[in-house]
């Protein structure tokens, strides 16, 4: 009865081996390099997720590089005017302002706190047109941002760039550029 088990498991062995090299195509692959080859397909499609998401952030910052609608080019008119009015102030308050009397606030009005596509809460698009003004003005010594008051009110304000902290999805774009 000995013989007949160990001659069934034999059996049973070499047909488990044989259903193993059928669905390998005739090619035996180690349990080993079978995850080895997951991984690498893992990490492959996480690359190219990557690569596509770099591509994507590229493509949208190019919508300001070489704008292709009047809507961003005034904008862009629109934010740099913003930041000439913002320098001037700045300069007036520094030389006829003084402790007592000076300038308590810099925000001004302009037509870009006013697009939903700029100033809504969570919307990431004024990060290409801050990167963008600070490409066009690499000798700026202010950045842009866009603020919200505690009455609901919208302003567009320049921190000093020394100030200054790139958003998480900001240092996205700009490592978009550096591959």
């Amino acid at each position: 009865m000995a013989e007949k088990k160990s001659l069934l498991q034999t059996i049973q062995d070499f047909t488990q081996k044989l259903e193993e090299f059928s669905q390998h195509n005739g090619v035996r692959i180690p349990q080993e390099n079978s995850e080895t080859q997951k991984l690498s397909r893992l990490q492959q499609h996480i690359n190219q997720q990557d690569e596509e998401k770099r591509a994507l952030l590229r493509s949208q910052f190019q919508e300001f590089a070489m704008p292709v609608t009047q809507d961003i080019e005034k904008d862009e008119e629109d934010l740099l005017k913003a930041y000439e009015l913002f320098c001037q102030l700045k300069s007036l308050d520094e030389q006829s302002g003084d402790r007592q009397t000076h300038l308590k606030s810099l925000a001004l009005s302009s037509p870009l706190c006013h697009k939903s596509e700029y100033a809504a809460e969570g919307n990431t698009r004024f990060a290409f047109l801050r990167l963008w003004f600070l490409t066009t003005k690499p000798d700026a010594q202010f950045v842009p941002e866009i603020t919200e008051d505690s009455n609901g009110s919208v302003a567009l304000e320049f921190t000093d760039l020394d100030l200054w902290q790139p958003s998480s999805f900001e240092k996205e774009i700009m490592q978009a550029f550096d591959d």
